[in-house]
């Protein structure tokens, strides 16, 4: 999908969708420990590799403090988000999971300085790794990819939005 650049955020905050999506799906992969040889632990493994080269597009890049405000903000409203729906752990590692998916999706699909051109291949195989962790770890019929969304929106209003 190509995507003009006439539509496209500013840089800054094609920097701070990008650094969402990786802030939580880096927190996704901190906050669960697979067994070894596992094909989970494979898949969390190959996502922290897309990860990492994808985080290393950012690193030279300067963050305001508006967006990292932004960023603190949408992760606090989703932590609340999340305890409002009063579910187990392994439930909210899903959620999580999804919610790391949708960012990812807003980057590699609305943010043409990270998601598209020559770095695309990374952010790509980010996403592949990533839904396929969310549809692996996910109970048919449960819906928590969709339970997930309004957590999602509630975080973009923030992060597109302004709204802390």
């Amino acid at each position: 999908m190509s995507f003009s650049s006439e539509y496209a955020p500013f840089p800054g905050m094609q920097l701070t969708i990008a650094l969402t999506a990786l802030s939580t799906t880096r927190i996704l992969l901190d906050s669960f420990a697979a067994d070894k040889g596992t094909p989970l632990e494979r898949q969390l493994k190959k996502i922290d590799r897309w990860l990492e080269e994808c985080g290393g597009q950012t690193k030279s890049q300067k963050f305001s403090r508006g967006g990292e405000r932004a960023m603190d903000a949408a992760w606090l409203a989703f932590q609340s988000w999340k305890k409002d729906q009063g579910r187990d752990a392994a439930w909210e590692w899903v959620c999580l999971a999804w919610v790391s998916l949708f960012w990812v999706w807003d980057a590699r699909r609305g943010c043409p300085i990270y998601g598209q051109g020559a770095k695309k291949s990374a952010w790509r195989y980010l996403e592949t790794t990533l839904h396929t962790l969310a549809r692996a770890i996910t109970e048919p019929g449960d819906g928590t990819g969709e339970l997930a969304w309004p957590a999602y929106a509630l975080m973009s209003d923030i992060i597109y939005g302004g709204k802390q």
